[in-house]
């Protein structure tokens, strides 16, 4: 399966968040707040850039393909959400693709993967070309 370089991109970036939790057991409260203060700060840099592209009416674009819309954080929700725009139809075969590496790219050892076990969600809208959507949600296994 070939790798989604949007998907890829917004993960890099986000996960070059520092780690939060050290080899002794996680207490959820301080590693929430930790996590949500780091979160926003990557939140309002991806949506302050997003808006400076989008303001000579040329979108901010994770590839070719995407364009990023928005990075929201819900700290009370324990939710961290992205919304994305692909250039293409939706098809099954395409969500199958994202939802995979969605997973991957947030399941990888580190804060996000942590994130997720302690119970945040980590999700994406997509609207496709077409004007489908589809709503995914990081699953680590």
């Amino acid at each position: 399966m070939r790798r989604t370089p949007a998907i890829a991109a917004l993960a890099m970036t986000a996960l070059a968040l520092p780690r939060v939790a050290s080899a002794q057991a996680v207490d959820p409260a301080a590693f929430d707040a930790q996590f949500c203060a780091e979160v926003r700060q990557y939140m309002n840099w991806t949506n302050a850039n997003i808006d400076a592209g989008t303001t000579d009416g040329m979108p901010l674009m994770a590839d070719p393909l995407a364009r990023i819309y928005s990075v929201d954080l819900d700290c009370a929700g324990r939710t961290v959400s992205f919304r994305h725009h692909f250039d293409r139809p939706d098809s099954e075969t395409l969500r199958a693709t994202l939802a995979n590496e969605w997973a991957r790219e947030w399941c990888r050892p580190g804060v996000w993967r942590e994130a997720i076990g302690l119970g945040w969600a980590v999700v994406d809208t997509i609207t496709f070309a077409d004007d489908a959507r589809y709503d995914m949600t990081a699953v680590c296994g």
